[in-house]
């Protein structure tokens, strides 16, 4: 049997606010344990750098080369600070499974292509750690859409909650990612995914822009605002929302050119700041619950587990709950896991599945051709005598 270990998980999302690290413990049975989660905020610079170079035209090769490798260095310094707060040495660590941070996602073009900055050799490089990374590559590779990765981990942290009922999972980051777990649920290839559209993105980008601010913090301004209801409709039938399954989405559609036209409309209209916040914050809930409409009556949740950094929005939280009246809110923290860490511990395991040779790229939820081991392998520095349960499944 393989032994015990120690995984760090390293993530930066779309809303490229930080680095995101979990320290997961696995036991022979590889069932998880949270040792430790940390958040390191980006600095001004390095975050203004990242949402440039996701923009259309926002760099060139030499700006990609630069930001791969400093965000290295940002993860490095991140699991540093972290191992440091959690009292780990770094010798006790066997892998490391990081992200990176998506600057293009272009899964439906005629050359299907994704990359993510954040050089995993040189991390390795840099912790002396072996690191899985580029997770997305060959699931685009194949026809698949690269997205969403997590579902394989909701279905390991979560499946024992759909034993009688089914349960959704919704990570509210920059866009929003839903997971339905049938009741009953035994295996992966049951589960049902997507991206159901912008989660906390539009509102982020009106805020940066109208409020000079990051976010809406607890949703104070939506809730000085009114909905309004003809933009709202207009909003709703941007193509995304009507796209078959499997589909995913991020800045290419509800990026800086969504956000601008929007203020735009808001202009013409007449509404105030808070008015056009409060009606981006709707279209986040009724996108959500209308792609629930869509999906079969065995997937349609009895409980939706919330996450991500919209789930601090109280005005949010509010607005799904009178969209969804027959379906009970929870957080993460109710099933057991932080909310903040949980992309992170994801790809702490599903780096643990990659040298475990176990598929987690899912058909049913990116459309790849076939399931498929996901990520690259990158090797400490010195090279490193491999753990027993390297390749073990």
């Amino acid at each position: 049997m393989p032994r015990e270990r120690l995984i760090a998980g390293i993530m930066s999302g779309t809303s490229a606010d930080g680095v995101d690290v979990a320290l997961v413990a696995l036991d022979r049975a590889s069932r998880p344990t949270l040792v430790h989660a940390a958040v390191h905020p980006f600095d001004a610079a390095t975050r203004a750098a990242i949402l440039t170079l996701a923009e259309p035209d926002g760099g060139d090769a030499r700006a990609v080369a630069r930001l791969d490798f400093h965000l290295a260095r940002a993860y490095a310094d991140a699991l540093s600070a972290t191992l440091a707060e959690s009292g780990v040495p770094i010798a006790r660590l066997d892998l490391i499974g990081c992200h990176g941070q998506t600057i293009a996602h272009l899964p439906n073009e005629a050359v299907p292509s994704t990359l993510q900055a954040g050089s995993g050799p040189a991390l390795a490089a840099l912790s002396g750690v072996p690191v899985v990374y580029d997770f997305r590559a060959a699931d685009v590779a194949l026809g698949g859409q690269g997205a969403p990765l997590i579902p394989f981990v909701d279905f390991l942290l979560f499946h024992e909650l759909a034993a009688r009922h089914a349960v959704g999972v919704l990570n509210l980051g920059g866009i929003a990612n839903l997971t339905l777990l049938p009741a009953g649920v035994t295996d992966p290839a049951q589960v049902v995914a997507f991206d159901s559209g912008p989660a906390n993105i539009v509102i982020d980008g009106l805020m940066r822009i109208l409020a000079g601010a990051d976010y809406d913090r607890d949703g104070q301004l939506a809730a000085a605002g009114n909905v309004h209801d003809g933009l709202l409709a207009e909003l709703l039938r941007h193509e995304y929302f009507n796209k078959a399954l499997p589909k995913s989405t991020g800045r290419e559609e509800f990026g800086s050119s969504f956000v601008a036209e929007l203020i735009q409309r808001g202009k013409l209209l007449g509404l105030s700041d808070a008015d056009l916040i409060a009606t981006a914050t709707m279209l986040t809930a009724r996108s959500i619950a209308r792609s629930l409409e869509s999906v079969s009556r065995q997937h349609r949740p009895a409980e939706l587990i919330l996450g991500g950094g919209g789930a601090d929005n109280a005005t949010l939280r509010k607005m799904l709950g009178a969209e969804l009246p027959d379906v009970t809110l929870l957080r993460h923290e109710d099933a057991g896991w932080p909310s903040d860490a949980k992309e992170a511990i994801g790809f702490a395991l599903l780096a643990d599945a990659a040298v475990r040779a176990v598929p987690s790229a899912l058909p049913n939820v990116t459309g790849t051709r076939e399931p498929l081991v996901l990520g690259a392998l990158a090797p400490g520095r010195p090279p490193r005598v491999w753990p027993d349960w390297i390749g073990q499944s």
